[in-house]
């Protein structure tokens, strides 16, 4: 296992739930928007793994920019649609798969849909 790997499993806080839903990421610059296709492969109370299409809006990069963005995660899950502000922990290129991987971590999650991610937790 790589070592970055091995880190962010230390640093979880919270258990992880396997899934596969759609996922899509708003995002705004000062003078842009844009979304990105996703899917979220695993999630907790506090964040998720997200595969996505690209990390650039653009040609704006989502973490290595002069001005970050701020970051709308819309999760299409049975019970509904859950959004929540986030950040980028982490992210990772996966060739072969023509895909990146982010760790995210849920920002301020409003209470109506940290109740439903608590309901959908306990469904699992």
């Amino acid at each position: 296992m790589p070592l970055g790997e091995k880190i962010r499993r230390y640093r979880r806080f919270h258990k992880r739930y396997e899934v596969e839903w759609d996922a899509s990421l708003e995002v705004e610059f000062q003078d842009l928007k844009g979304s990105i296709n996703g899917q979220l492969k695993n999630f907790s109370i506090g964040g998720a793994l997200l595969h996505l299409e690209t990390m650039y809006i653009e040609g704006q990069h989502l973490v290595v920019s002069q001005f970050k963005p701020q970051l709308n995660l819309k999760i299409f899950c049975p019970e509904g649609v859950l959004e929540s502000k986030i950040d980028i922990r982490w992210y990772d290129r996966v060739d072969e798969d023509n895909i990146f991987k982010a760790g995210v971590q849920f920002i301020n999650m409003v209470k109506e849909n940290k109740e439903v991610l608590e309901k959908v937790i306990a469904n699992l």
